[in-house]
């Protein structure tokens, strides 16, 4: 494993460590201000498209001046602020803005920092599914903080505490190296492959499906009326992602991508169906493992895919495209969702299973020429 994987998934760890202890409360803190189905789906759509509506400019910016580092710090630094912001939120008001301006960090940093990953690569399943686990094994890490600042603390005293831990993300980064390009991109002359853009097509598919968790994790609270239970199976969710995320990248590089990203899509589809049939605290718990191991599969080996369908000039251009159609998707997903669930939670989750299948026909041929 290359210097600059091990060190961005440590500057990963550390982020969703803060980013996963502020996730894990947030339901509740919408619910405490007085939140509900439109904002958590305006929260979840919006941060998507703020995040989206960069990650295709900085990307191409990386590609054009040569540099990715530059970027990666300055998303991380841009996010830590508005984490800041958000566990001062009065209202959910405040909450949609700076839940939605943190996101801006996320926009600058993912494609430069994806790139980096890709050039610095051995096999890109392996490379990117470490990197999702150190992520994960945070956002676990974090979300099991949270269970005990939750219950130590007030959400709000919680959330802020998650926010001063995002400042840790940023020493590693000094240590990451530029890494070498031989050629830069020229003005008008990116060309992105075929492959590249049927899968950019079923990504977009499963963003659509994608709703955000905090829909799931409001049914769970609302059900059962347990905060400790929801920040619970919060956790399982990212103990299952962080477990699955580096073997997931190295079946990937041996049976293909395009089969194992057929098997997270669907695994989806079944999370999704599932909250159709039961409201039990066991089957809540079953169907966020299934939950867990779906992102595992799907996030890091979608980013594997692009790195094997993309040239080395054009790389953050490509994971700029990649994320930011992503994006869009999730946009449109969310606020479809809010829309859904104050008509009727169990429409949003027959969308969301039925959506995912879709995505799932469209990445099978992927690698048809």
């Amino acid at each position: 494993m290359n210097r600059n994987i091990l060190l961005l998934s440590l500057v990963s760890f550390l982020n969703d460590l803060s980013s996963e202890v502020i996730s894990a409360a947030l339901p509740l803190f919408i619910l405490q201000l007085g939140g509900g189905g439109y904002t958590a789906g305006f929260i979840g759509g919006l941060r998507e498209l703020v995040a989206s509506l960069l990650k295709l400019p900085a990307g191409y910016l990386s590609d054009r001046v040569g540099l990715k580092k530059p970027f990666v710090v300055a998303g991380y630094a841009v996010s830590a602020f508005f984490k800041l912001l958000i566990g001062v939120s009065k209202t959910p008001f405040h909450l949609v803005v700076f839940s939605s301006l943190e996101r801006l960090g996320k926009g600058i940093r993912t494609a430069p920092r994806d790139a980096i990953i890709s050039l610095s690569a051995g096999k890109s399943g392996e490379s990117f599914g470490l990197h999702r686990a150190f992520d994960t094994a945070g956002a676990l890490a974090g979300s099991l903080l949270a269970l005990f600042l939750v219950k130590a603390f007030s959400v709000r005293e919680t959330v802020i505490a998650g926010a001063l831990i995002s400042l840790f993300a940023l020493v590693p980064l000094l240590l990451v190296k530029e890494p070498e390009v031989k050629e830069r991109v020229k003005r008008g002359s990116i060309r992105l492959e075929a492959g590249f853009k049927r899968l950019t097509v079923a990504a977009f598919f499963f963003s659509l499906s994608s709703v955000t968790y905090l829909f799931f994790l409001m049914w769970i609270k609302e059900k059962t009326g347990s905060e400790s239970l929801t920040i619970l199976l919060y956790a399982l969710y990212n103990l299952f992602y962080t477990l699955f995320s580096f073997p997931a990248g190295k079946l990937a590089d041996r049976v293909g991508k395009a089969k194992v990203l057929v098997a997270g899509y669907l695994l989806f589809s079944f999370f999704s169906a599932g909250f159709l049939l039961s409201t039990s605290v066991f089957w809540f718990g079953f169907l966020f493992s299934i939950y867990g191991i779906s992102s595992a599969i799907t996030d890091g080996v979608q980013r594997a895919f692009v790195s094997d369908l993309t040239g080395e000039k054009v790389k953050g251009t490509a994971f700029g495209v990649f994320h930011a159609v992503s994006g869009v998707g999730a946009l449109i997903s969310n606020l479809v969702g809010g829309f859904l669930w104050n008509e009727n939670p169990y429409y949003l989750f027959l969308f969301s299973a039925v959506l995912s299948v879709i995505s799932a026909v469209v990445v099978f041929f992927v690698d048809r020429r």
